[in-house]
């Protein structure tokens, strides 16, 4: 294979691909026909086999997951795998993914966050694949299937894309050399169909937003001296609802005219390290609130614009000894006053003196609900949609908690329009 002819059947795959019609206006779907050239994929339909022995030990043929068999293993023993790695990673093939799916703003800052994953995937018959969205906590996930089965028999066996109260909206079919390309938003949940052994090519693209990870800031505006940072943190519960909630909230947002927008796992890991690479990018304070948090109102943007802080934090306290973690803001002016350790066990309770308190402008402003135990019953809501009386049944209590989720879960939007403007 050289790398011009493998160029030139994808390339042409990709721009004669077509939106499935089904799911429009819910995801964007291109399905993807004779994608490799009839001789590469008989080599690739084959190899998927040959290479069984490079699976990944975390998810062997006999585990219940999904099994895989990444390319940075494959690459070392055959050249044709590197050549595949070195295209699909090229700022050609990322460009055209992105321009497929109406990125044509700051591309090459978006290059700047991107990053691909490319893996054999196999579903054994006795193996389980729930239905699932394919966005996790990232700006945007690109995900490329292409089949490899060495025949027509498993037709009927493809990827099911589901709606509310997971009826099938439609199903690809599992033929050779066929598959697709989608965009994720928050509730493209599909799934395979099981029960038989599925082979296949799986190629990511993942734009980061995680400023651990790229110490960018979107929505960028160089004019303005605060950031809003949401905090998707680590919770007792599936990460899937966290992700969830954090999306949700960029989301809102993004439709509240919020700028200067941070993403982050944990803004006080490393010493308080992205607290301050944000200092030195120029903000003097930082708005930081849960994953979760959906703003009724753009009060907390006038607020916070317009507070001229002397404060180390402005915060909701709790029981006057100490802040709730949920929303607050720090002084970023006075960060050399903050330790790591401020923001355990009683969250900045040295500075209750030293503070503000937020709790009139936050709490009329904002809806949100804590992950707590009845995580599993949460994610079978925004996954199935499950009907409001088995819900109270199962946890009572929590539909009324979470309600305000539902003009979310039927919200197919994604975060394309914090890619604007990124921040060095």
């Amino acid at each position: 294979m050289s790398s011009t002819y493998i160029d030139k059947a994808i390339d042409k795959s990709i721009d004669d691909s077509k939106q499935i019609p089904e799911l429009k206006k819910r995801i964007q779907v291109f399905s993807l026909e004779n994608f490799f050239s009839k001789e590469d994929y008989v080599k690739i339909s084959s190899d998927v086999t040959k290479y069984k022995y490079l699976t990944n030990p975390e998810a062997p043929p006999e585990g219940e997951e999904p099994s895989i068999i990444t390319f940075d293993k494959i690459q070392e023993n055959d050249l044709f795998y590197k050549k595949m790695w070195k295209y699909f990673g090229s700022d050609q093939m990322k460009i055209k993914v992105l321009k497929k799916f109406g990125y044509t703003k700051n591309i090459n800052m978006i290059l700047k966050c991107t990053r691909q994953t490319i893996a054999f995937h196999t579903e054994y018959s006795h193996q389980i694949d729930n239905q699932h969205s394919d966005q996790k906590f990232t700006l945007s996930t690109f995900t490329l299937q292409i089949y490899l089965p060495i025949d027509n028999s498993l037709k009927d066996y493809g990827t099911s894309f589901v709606g509310d109260n997971s009826k099938i909206i439609c199903t690809t079919n599992f033929l050779p050399n066929t598959g697709y390309i989608m965009e994720s938003n928050n509730n493209a949940w599909h799934k395979p169909t099981l029960g038989v052994e599925r082979k296949s090519l799986i190629v990511r693209y993942i734009i980061e937003i995680d400023y651990a990870k790229v110490g960018r800031v979107f929505n960028f505006n160089k004019n303005s001296k605060t950031c809003y940072i949401v905090w998707n943190k680590k919770m007792d519960v599936h990460i899937k609802v966290t992700d969830w909630m954090a999306h949700m909230t960029l989301i809102n947002m993004i439709e509240q005219g919020f700028e200067n927008i941070v993403a982050t796992m944990n803004p006080f890991k490393n010493k308080l390290d992205q607290l301050k690479k944000l200092k030195d990018q120029g903000f003097t304070k930082a708005v930081i609130f849960f994953g979760g948090y959906v703003w009724k109102t753009n009060e907390m943007i006038k607020y916070a614009e317009a507070l001229n802080m002397k404060e180390i934090i402005a915060g909701i306290p709790h029981d006057n000894t100490y802040f709730a973690r949920q929303c607050f803001i720090l002084n970023l002016n006075r960060l050399d006053e903050i330790q790591e350790s401020d923001s355990k066990d009683k969250f900045f309770a040295r500075y209750i003196n030293d503070s503000i308190d937020i709790s009139s402008i936050v709490a009329p402003n904002r809806k949100y609900y804590h992950p707590d135990s009845d995580s599993s019953a949460t994610l079978e809501y925004l996954q199935t949609d499950i009907r409001a009386e088995r819900l109270n049944k199962k946890c009572p209590g929590l539909l009324k908690q979470i309600k305000y989720f539902d003009q979310y879960k039927r919200n197919y939007s994604t975060l394309e329009p914090l890619t604007y403007s990124i921040s060095p």
